[in-house]
């Protein structure tokens, strides 16, 4: 029994996984979806190519689920294409979590998204990573190449004469603060990228042990670093993360692309608006987390 006949259209620059419908149909399977279309949005599209993505879906009328895997870019011209071509209310729209909640998609177009469903993984707010961000200045954070640039787009203001934004209207002081005199809104994947930097870090520092037996430094046999058997040591990674218990890899599961897994007693259902409580118990291998990943969008 096929559950449904949707449609996919992702952008060049959002692939989606192997394990997502389009690229792994199998109709056959009990339960299983059989993917009416899969379309791709071009890296750099020409004009008219969203209204002609459009039409191409129309030509399966029965299939009326439309699967996303986009960025937000391409999301608000397939929205705004739908509602040019008065295909509001057509479409079920199904959107990965590069829509998550993000407001700018639907803006002005709120009526041709009525209905969308869309993903988001469940996020924690890092109450340490607020109080380091905020502190940062132009004067603590020479560091951070873009941090200037950064600096004048959230304050609308320039930096003297080598400003990145002419023709503004005032100059910086120097003196502004995240979150005093900005608007600041913790990125949401803080949390999943701080585990993924702690999953390489255990790896790293388990592969150092193996190979140079204790020994301080670069040894030799570590020079040279193997893809593969980084990976291996990736995968046998275990700690309790910001955004989940994770757990080793297990031999039994070497066909999942997943190089981290949730505690089974952790759903893993994409929620909204669930957020899971802040843990405090994280490792602690760096000395400042990577302050660039969520830092407020200068877009």
């Amino acid at each position: 029994m096929r559950v449904l006949d949707p449609l996919s259209l992702w952008s060049e620059s959002v692939k989606p996984s192997p394990r997502t419908p389009h690229a792994a149909q199998h109709p056959g399977e009990p339960g299983s979806v059989c993917v009416a279309q899969s379309l791709k949005v071009p890296r750099e599209p020409r004009g008219g190519e969203f209204d002609r993505l459009l039409l191409r879906l129309m030509e399966t009328p029965s299939a009326r689920c439309v699967i996303l895997f986009a960025n937000e870019d391409d999301i608000r011209r397939i929205l705004e294409a739908a509602k040019r071509n008065n295909l509001t209310g057509h479409f079920l729209w199904v959107g990965s979590d590069s829509w998550g909640s993000k407001i700018s998609p639907v803006v002005q177009q709120e009526r041709v998204a009525e209905g969308a469903v869309t993903i988001l993984p469940k996020r924690a707010s890092v109450d340490a990573f607020d109080r380091y961000f905020k502190s940062r200045s132009l004067a603590n954070n020479r560091r951070n190449v873009w941090f200037a640039e950064f600096w004048e787009e959230n304050f609308v203001c320039k930096l003297g004469m080598h400003g990145k934004r002419p023709g503004s209207p005032k100059k910086c002081t120097g003196l502004e603060k995240v979150g005093r005199d900005s608007t600041y809104e913790q990125e949401g994947k803080v949390q999943f990228v701080m585990d993924a930097v702690y999953a390489v870090a255990h790896a790293l520092h388990h592969m150092h042990r193996e190979l140079c037996a204790g020994s301080p430094g670069l040894c030799p046999r570590m020079a040279n670093v193997d893809g593969k058997e980084l990976l291996g040591h990736i995968r046998a990674v275990g700690f309790n993360g910001r955004s989940a218990v994770l757990l080793p890899h297990l031999p039994h599961r070497a066909s999942s692309p997943s190089l981290l897994t949730e505690h089974p007693h952790r759903a893993s259902s994409p929620s909204l608006l669930t957020e899971p409580p802040h843990r405090a118990s994280s490792p602690s291998l760096l000395t400042e987390p990577p302050h660039r990943v969520s830092s407020p969008s200068l877009r």
